[in-house]
């Protein structure tokens, strides 16, 4: 019989355990031979006492620290603001105004109502300026984008040290006024009050040996030649609650300073009159514009954003009323809330006088910020003050593209009477030297008939040219 595979896989573990079994055999337990004994473990010395550390020396009672000056504080850096972007021009020889973000206007005119002595002017021809001088400018902070004023970009132009240097050449461009035009009156907005800037954080007020230097005050030092032989008198209660104002003279002129309480600001417009065909100072009533009802917020709780617009009324001796205004900056109702403010005001100066007004002995000026040109007459006691020509853009230079080579896009400064001689223009200053700015002039093109002439391409004759307009420096 053959042999199969499971067949021989059996032989093969049979042999294969057969040889195994001797190793695998176990001795009996008996047979093993038995451990010797465990030896004890061998005795260690007892252990020591550790050795006591000698005790700690006292040392001396601890002395008081000196005390040390106090530390100075730190100027304030100006908080970081979100200004909307403005482009820069990239052509740096575009003029642009170095005096005041607005242009000053003037007129002529004649007040036939004058009283006393002073008949003999009722014919006179007088002249009178208006200029907004720019607050801010005054005060010539170092970083002007931190105040989110108007004029941020404008002063932000000024690249020396002296930061209140445009104010100084709006200052040298009223004293040009004052010195070649015998003025009669001159009304000016946004001064300060040199005596209520207190503070003194060189990054927000330019300083002068540790002193604010500017103020109306500076302004009347320039037109009189220095501080010495101007008159003050002390500050005299006004409303709104906590406003003042004084008067004084220097020279042949008076003036009166109008500051209104805001917080702590004290906004303040400035009259400057010629005493000899005037008069002296006799009565003043003063107002807040934006204290009016027609400028209080609709809803309750809301502050009022208008208030600080001045309204100052002087009477003279000669019984001229010079009324000086700064509008509140909301150009849309300039006919139905500020004219009737203005009018309103009147009345209440004119019971503060006696209940006498003299219409046509009024003179009206200042800035209105009636940027629409909606406003372009006072009624009052049947009569209208008003002007006569085209009412100059004067504001403002607040953006890269407000430059001395096109007019402004706004208006707002303004000098009403009851008998302009002259239509009301910008001010051209007889010296050049002061970069104030350029005048529009357009030229009109003549509707003449000519003969058709057959030329060349290009060919023109020297006189004749593109442009349909032109600007001229002074």
């Amino acid at each position: 019989m053959p042999r199969t595979r499971n067949s021989n896989i059996k032989r093969r573990n049979r042999r294969n355990s057969t040889k195994l079994r001797p190793i695998l055999q176990i001795k009996p337990l008996d047979l093993i031979p038995p451990l010797p004994p465990l030896q004890p473990l061998p005795s260690f010395p007892p252990l020591q006492p550790i050795p006591s550390l000698p005790p700690i020396p006292s040392f001396p009672p601890l002395q008081p620290i000196p005390s040390f000056p106090p530390l100075q504080p730190i100027p304030s850096f100006p908080p970081l603001l979100s200004i909307r972007p403005l482009t820069r021009t990239s052509n740096p020889t575009i003029p642009f105004s170095t005096t005041s973000d607005h242009k000053p206007v003037c007129l002529d005119f004649r007040l036939e109502g004058i009283e006393g002595k002073f008949k003999k002017f009722r014919k006179l021809i007088l002249k009178g300026l208006s200029y907004n001088m720019s607050y801010l400018s005054d005060i010539g902070p170092m970083y002007p984008y931190a105040s989110n004023a108007s004029e941020a970009y404008f002063l932000s132009r000024i690249e020396g040290p002296d930061k209140r240097l445009y104010w100084k050449n709006a200052a040298n461009l009223v004293y040009d006024f004052f010195s070649t035009q015998n003025p009669h009156v001159m009304f000016f907005q946004e001064m300060n009050d040199r005596k209520r800037i207190s503070n003194t954080n060189p990054y927000e007020v330019t300083l002068e040996n540790g002193e604010f230097k500017g103020g109306y005050q500076a302004l009347l030092e320039l037109l009189n030649g220095g501080p010495s032989g101007i008159i003050y008198s002390k500050e005299i209660p006004a409303d709104p609650k906590g406003s003042y104002y004084v008067y004084g003279s220097f020279g042949n002129f008076c003036f009166v300073a109008y500051s209104i309480a805001k917080g702590g600001n004290y906004p303040t417009v400035l009259t400057i009159w010629n005493r000899l065909v005037l008069g002296e100072f006799e009565n003043f009533y003063g107002n807040d514009i934006g204290y009016h009802g027609l400028y209080q917020p609709d809803s309750q709780g809301e502050p009022n954003r208008h208030l600080g617009r001045p309204f100052s009324c002087v009477r003279t001796t000669a019984q001229a009323n010079l009324i000086n205004i700064h509008g509140p900056n909301w150009p849309y109702y300039a006919s139905t809330k500020l004219k009737l403010v203005i009018e309103r005001y009147m009345e209440e100066a004119k019971e503060r006088f006696g209940d006498i007004w003299n219409v046509k002995s009024t003179v009206i000026g200042g800035d209105s910020n009636d940027a629409l040109n909606i406003l372009s007459s006072i009624d009052f006691n049947d009569e209208i003050y008003t002007y006569t020509g085209k009412k100059p853009l004067t504001c403002c230079a607040e953006r890269s593209d407000d430059n001395l080579l096109k007019p402004y896009r706004h208006w707002g400064d303004i000098i009403f009477v009851a008998n302009p001689t002259r239509p009301i223009e910008l001010y051209k200053p007889s010296n050049t030297s002061i970069a104030y700015g350029q005048y529009y002039v357009k030229k009109i093109r003549k509707n003449k008939k000519k003969k058709s002439l057959k030329r060349k391409p290009n060919e023109r004759k020297p006189n004749q040219q593109n442009k349909r307009h032109t600007y001229k420096q002074f």
